[in-house]
């Protein structure tokens, strides 16, 4: 990865936010029996949802979000704040999932927890940005799997919603 920040490190700079450039994400997935909430991802439903626990690890906020991708392409996150780690839904959490997400939550459990560090990078010559995952490691309460070795990269481009496109020249 150090060679690649090399060479494009005329046309990037790294974000840095509360004077942090790396950070550390933690996030607990829910879903039912059904796994209703991943399908409807897989499948590209129309208006889905993702209801979370996130943790970040630099500023030691931890929000439970529910997340809504409209048919429209629109994303929604609805936030509360909370603490860490999670351990069931509080009181005043259940209130916000009975006004924000529209499944029973109590049909919910912990599926899923991931953990990465990432960083951004910004274009210093269009609207753009490459986000780099590293670090990963997914754990479903049976079996941990982590890949040290693997980058993701996701970028965000104002002409460019979904790969495949071309992006241009810088």
């Amino acid at each position: 990865m150090h060679g690649f920040l090399t060479r494009i490190s005329d046309l990037y700079l790294v974000l840095e936010v509360r004077n942090t450039r790396i950070g550390r994400y933690e996030t607990i997935y829910f879903d039912n029996d059904s796994f209703i909430t991943y399908l409807q991802h897989h499948n590209r439903k129309g208006t889905r949802y993702k209801l979370r626990y996130r943790h970040y690890e630099s500023s030691g906020e931890t929000y439970l979000e529910v997340k809504k991708k409209s048919n429209k392409d629109i994303t929604e996150k609805q936030r509360l704040m909370t603490s860490w780690p999670a351990t069931g839904f509080l009181p005043e959490e259940k209130e916000f999932l009975k006004s924000e997400f529209p499944f029973d939550y109590r049909e919910f459990n912990p599926v899923l927890m991931t953990v990465y560090d990432r960083f951004t990078l910004v274009s210093i010559r269009s609207p753009e940005r490459i986000t780099l995952y590293f670090g990963v490691l997914f754990n479903n309460g049976q079996r941990s799997v982590s890949f040290p070795e693997l980058v993701i990269a996701g970028i965000k481009h104002e002409r460019c919603k979904e790969l495949p496109c071309t992006l241009g020249s810088p």
